[in-house]
């Protein structure tokens, strides 16, 4: 039987997993850069508020949809060389965003920089399982997986301090420049890790090229449904919270474009130390001998932090009408309760599909960015009607639903191990 060659990378593992883990940075980061500057680059281009959220919406439908394509892709020409042309759209796109004359060049360039580095976060995942056997696979996800939730919160931080100090153009021209050096590592020092001369590598032919299977795989495993549902609300949860902060922060306290992207630290130290305990459990649960909890186990800080994810956002949702300071404390544990459970979500899907794993990654990706594409259009619509404390409310609700059907792919995948 075909064993994968786990020990050729013994020695090069962790900057595999930075520069992978550096490119789908980019992709999550480019989703909320510029939303602490909206107000003015709509000033700027002279257009309507509505124009430029579907700018931002559309840029995570796109997210949503390639990495479909990309996932099939990547397991039959390679990582490396389908990051290559991911990073290349993306640095084309992100020039022609900064140089934008109007909301609708914006919106198409916008759209093609999300094509390429969508790209990104598939060639991570499979670049993990190509290089990590399962006792250590978790804690790589982890910090791969987290640049899904760190980049969005990143974001406005860096790009309400661009804006204000050399203006919003600015943020498309870094993310251009970060790109290309990342081309360039990709190109010199990044090796090609998956095997061609593997049973799974050489099935993939244009014969039975689909890159909707992975969607099918989601909807035929109950397994994969539920924690890909659960990661999806979670996920589309927190970019709401993103995308109505800002907001709330100007309205209620009058805060700056600087002080508003400063705002996002607390959150973001929250998501980093979910990474690090997220990470390190889920592996500890699936090869400790005291549990021998086996894939299954890989899932049991997932719900812990769903538990602890639906009283921080509740907390969050109250404190931000009320107390500026108490918000951002609140917002520490929204972080945390959502990056906990993020690698071993990520590490259980891949782990059914191991030789399909770029495109289990894509399917993530799918529905992840498609939930987000839904709440980023309505959540303008709801702040009309409801406050941000009962969008809370109903965000913590249905992830509390799915706190129990975790508790079932918990207990039916026990014990179960994987190569």
């Amino acid at each position: 039987t075909y064993s994968p060659p786990y020990h050729k990378w013994e020695h090069n593992r962790r900057y595999i997993v930075i520069i992978v883990a550096l490119a789908s940075l980019i992709g999550t980061f480019s989703t909320s850069t510029y939303i602490p500057s909206i107000k003015f680059i709509e000033r700027d281009l002279d257009t309507s508020s509505e124009l430029i959220a579907l700018s931002v919406s559309l840029f995570n439908l796109i997210m949503g949809i390639f990495p479909l394509f990309w996932g099939f892709l990547s397991d039959r020409y390679g990582r490396k060389r389908i990051l290559v042309i991911a990073l290349s759209i993306t640095v084309i796109g992100s020039i022609l965003c900064g140089f934008a004359w109007n909301a609708y060049y914006l919106i198409a360039f916008r759209v093609m920089t999300a094509m390429g580095i969508s790209a990104s976060g598939v060639t991570g995942g499979g670049t993990i399982v190509d290089t990590h056997p399962p006792n250590i696979r978790g804690t790589a996800t982890a910090i791969y997986a987290s640049t899904l939730l760190v980049g969005p919160i990143l974001g406005p931080i860096v790009g309400g301090a661009i804006s204000q100090f050399f203006g919003w153009r600015w943020i498309f021209y870094s993310i251009a420049l970060w790109a290309f050096s990342l081309f360039l590592i990709v190109i010199f020092f990044m090796p090609e890790t998956i095997d061609f001369e593997s049973p799974q590598s050489k099935s993939k032919t244009w014969r039975n090229f689909n890159p909707f299977l992975p969607i099918w795989y989601f909807l035929s495993s109950a397994n994969l449904f539920i924690v890909a549902i659960y990661g999806a609300i979670v996920f589309g949860t927190l970019f709401s919270v993103l995308f109505v902060y800002p907001i709330k922060l100007e309205e209620n306290f009058g805060k700056s474009e600087f002080v508003i992207g400063l705002s996002f630290m607390p959150l973001g130290f929250g998501l980093l130390i979910g990474t690090i305990i997220g990470g390190r459990t889920t592996d500890w649960c699936y090869r400790t001998p005291f549990l021998n909890a086996g894939s299954g186990g890989r899932l049991l800080p997932t719900v812990l932090s769903g538990i602890m994810f639906t009283v921080a956002i509740v907390a969050f949702g109250w404190l931000v009408e009320e107390n500026y300071w108490l918000s951002m404390v609140a917002s520490v544990f929204v972080g945390a309760g959502n990056t906990i459970g993020r690698p071993g979500i990520q590490t259980f899907a891949v782990e059914q599909k191991l030789q399909q794993a770029a495109g289990i990654s894509g399917g993530l990706m799918f529905i992840s960015f498609t939930v987000v594409f839904g709440a980023v259009t309505v959540v303008p619509l709801m702040l009309d009607i409801m406050d941000l404390i009962w969008m809370c409310l109903i965000g913590a609700a249905l992830v509390w639903i799915c706190v129990p059907l975790l508790l079932y792919v918990v207990v039916t995948n026990w014990g179960v191990k994987t190569r």
